[in-house]
């Protein structure tokens, strides 16, 4: 018994699997057995039909036979012919009443049987020597009929039903067998192509959706091969970047001025890039003591390893300028630092495509004056005290355009680099910057350019410049937040009192 339910269970699990011989021999049967039903409904309904028609014919003959038999009959009024005549129609299996009546609609004679419905009525007339009579009224059923049919109906839906089974079963195996090797060896074929090798080509099949899904994992085997060839030549690349990218950070690094803030007395710098490589720089030259501040901050457009490169050796020129500069001070103007840095960078630009904005100060504490040349970069602010109150001095000035901007416009060569000389009161603070501070933007898209204005005028004045460089970053923490910074930052705050140590914080 066991064994049994074992078997009737293997038999199940088998048929329930999904396959494609499976599959298509279902489907193929499937519509072969709808369109058998579906002309074996047609054939029975014809043959109920005409069956039926033939009934209703051969009711009405059977009357009108009656009718003539019994018109004689019906004349002399002989009930005993009348009735041994109608009871030997009744003998037929289809007739299942027979009444027989006066011209006058009176019964003589009426026989009925019974089983089956009365659906086929015919009536004939019962003429004799050209009188009328009465009439005979014979009703059939159909009821044989019908179960002759159905049961041949059954009979054929019985051997329809083994018909599909077998058919199902045939199918299914031949199926199998054509099926069975092909789709062996492309599973064969697609899991050695999984495992990397990728140069293993599937053969053709005579069969030709097969043969078309071979060609298509051999298509998809030689894009992963090329796709992961690049992706090993992209890590490869991405590898030797990234050790290039982080000896040039490192460079720079060593440099330009750290991340962060670095302060002294009198003045205080802040630097925030925007990448690991920025294209924002600045530098400080103190000569005679403390008593000459050169001041000198420059921004490279756009973002990245050229921009980097490119402040990195301009960062070197001023740094190899340093000594002569804090030795003949009173020999070198901004204009001419500028006019020799342009000197310096301008093939490099030209090479790189790119532009420099450059601002150089040049301050004297004893004769409490100041001197500026700009190269396209935004000018410095004028802190100064009037009355108790901090006004701010924008300075403006005829434009003199950026390095490489002759260049990139493919203008004639400019002019060489002025300077514009400011004098200075005796307590006034220089704020230097890059346009990355007052661009930078708050998650409303909105620039710092105002809240910066709004805090400088808040300043007090006797206040230390690193106390008021740290307000001046803890405003502009809070309005990034977590935006994204979209470009370097660089500021310089230098106070040009004669005499700090003599000065109380209010």
């Amino acid at each position: 018994m066991k064994s049994i339910k074992g078997k009737v269970s293997s038999i199940k699990s088998v048929m329930s699997q999904s396959t494609i011989a499976r599959n298509l021999a279902v489907t193929l049967i499937k519509w072969t057995s709808i369109a058998m039903a579906v002309l074996a409904l047609l054939f029975m309904s014809y043959e109920i039909l005409s069956d039926r028609l033939q009934v209703k014919n051969q009711t009405s003959r059977t009357a009108i036979q009656i009718a003539q038999i019994l018109s004689q009959a019906v004349w002399t009024f002989n009930e005993t012919e009348i009735k041994s005549t109608v009871n030997s129609y009744l003998l037929s299996p289809n007739i299942v009443s027979i009444k027989v009546t006066d011209d006058e609609k009176k019964t003589l004679f009426a026989s009925e049987k019974d089983g089956g419905s009365k659906d086929v009525k015919s009536v004939a007339m019962i003429k004799y020597r050209g009188k009328n009579l009465g009439r005979v009224e014979v009703i059939s059923t159909t009821t044989g009929i019908m179960r002759k049919s159905l049961n041949t109906f059954l009979i054929l839906l019985v051997a329809l039903l083994l018909a599909l089974a077998i058919a199902v079963n045939t199918i299914t195996k031949m199926l199998q067998i054509e099926l069975e090797t092909p789709l062996n060896r492309l599973g064969n074929a697609i899991r050695r192509i999984a495992v990397g090798n990728y140069h293993e080509k599937i053969l053709p099949s005579p069969q030709i959706e097969i043969n078309r899904i071979g060609e298509e994992v051999n298509f998809m085997a030689d894009k992963i091969s090329l796709r992961e060839h690049q992706i090993r030549q992209n890590i490869q690349e991405q590898t030797i970047l990234k050790a290039e990218l982080g000896i040039a950070e490192t460079l720079q690094r060593s440099m330009v001025a750290t991340r962060g803030s670095t302060t002294s007395r009198r003045i205080a710098q802040f630097y925030r890039p925007m990448q690991n490589l920025s294209g924002d720089w600045m530098t400080v030259i103190e000569c005679n003591g403390g008593r000459i501040i050169y001041a000198i901050v420059g921004d490279v457009t756009g973002h990245g390893i050229p921009q980097g490169l490119v402040t990195m050796v301009a960062f070197g020129a001023i740094q190899t300028l340093r000594p002569l500069i804090q030795q003949n001070h009173d020999s070198f103007t901004p204009s001419t630092i500028m006019n020799i840095l342009r000197s310096t960078m301008i093939s490099l630009l030209n090479e790189c495509n790119l532009a420099m904005t450059v601002a150089i100060l040049k301050i004297d504490l004893d004769q409490r004056d100041m001197r500026i040349c700009n190269a396209g970069h935004p000018f410095p602010l004028i802190l100064s005290e009037d009355n108790g109150k901090m006004n701010l001095k924008p300075m403006t000035s005829k434009p003199q355009p950026p390095f490489g901007y002759e260049l990139l416009t493919r203008t004639v060569a400019q002019q060489a680099y002025k300077d514009i000389k400011v004098d200075l009161s005796e307590k006034e603070m220089i704020c230097l910057f890059s346009d990355g501070l007052t661009e930078a933007k708050n998650r409303l898209n909105k620039p710092f350019q105002k809240p910066f204005l709004q805090l400088l005028r808040q300043v007090n004045r006797l206040e230390p410049v690193n106390h008021v460089m740290e307000k001046i970053n803890s405003s502009l923490s809070a309005h990034i937040k977590d935006a994204v910074v979209e470009d370097d930052i660089c500021l310089m705050l230098i106070d040009t009192r004669l005499e700090l140590e003599n000065e109380k914080v209010a």
